[in-house]
């Protein structure tokens, strides 16, 4: 599902413009992005938003077999709660 298709849908379960429901998707991914920079997000029923680091290291290229550096970086990871994993495997 893309964006634009959950911003639809919202709007149609919430019988609001999809001007607005898209505001209230932003809003949503705005504070949740904000609030993993501090630490996990969680949602209860839904799931945690947390980060996680890795450190550099040395990878090789795909094509020449080279070494190249791999910088670290920290990423954003999802992990779906319980319910969410309930519903998918029912």
């Amino acid at each position: 599902m893309k964006k634009k298709e959950l911003i639809e849908q919202i709007a149609i379960q919430s019988d609001v413009s999809q001007k607005d429901a898209k505001l209230a998707v932003d809003a949503i991914l705005s504070v949740i992005t904000r609030g993993i920079k501090r630490g996990p997000v969680h949602i209860s029923g839904f799931g945690t938003f947390r980060t996680r680091h890795r450190s550099s290291r040395v990878g090789r290229h795909p094509r020449t077999g080279e070494p190249i550096a791999i910088p670290e970086c920290t990423f954003p990871i999802f992990v779906a709660g319980k319910q969410v994993k309930d519903k998918i495997n029912s």
